[in-house]
């Protein structure tokens, strides 16, 4: 009975960027791993070195996507604590609907993801587009 096998079928690190753009995750990378095992040829199984190197690759992927979040979220705290020592303080900068405002700020909160302070204008500013605190 003839099989077919699978040759060098080590994950690259372009193989990974395509997984995590195709929206691949972890349990397809298992499922793709299980699959390869499944279908190998019996007569030329795949080396233990390849089969650990992907495991290590999968493995490093995992690290650096949760490094990856725990920085994102790093940053957002850092962020929101800057947005509150604010309050208090006037601020100038640029609001999305009333292009270049100044004024106290009288609160921080987020939106569309990111952090922004609210003047006592009414109007909302991005803590990245701020110009200017006295």
């Amino acid at each position: 009975m003839q099989t077919g096998s699978v040759q060098n079928s080590t994950l690259s690190a372009a193989g990974i960027d395509t997984l995590k753009k195709s929206g691949l995750d972890r349990d397809a990378f298992m499922r793709l791993l299980v699959t390869e095992l499944t279908y190998q040829d019996p007569m030329a199984p795949v080396d233990n070195k390849d089969f650990i190197a992907q495991l290590a690759q999968f493995s490093s992927l995992e690290a650096v996507e949760n490094l990856q979040k725990t920085f994102e979220q790093s940053a957002q705290s850092m962020q929101w604590s800057q947005a509150v020592s604010l309050i208090g303080r006037t601020v100038a900068g640029v609001s999305e609907d009333s292009g270049d405002v100044s004024g106290l700020v009288v609160g921080a909160g987020l939106e569309d993801g990111k952090v922004v302070v609210e003047i006592d204008t009414g109007d909302r500013v991005a803590l990245d587009t701020i110009k200017e605190v006295r």
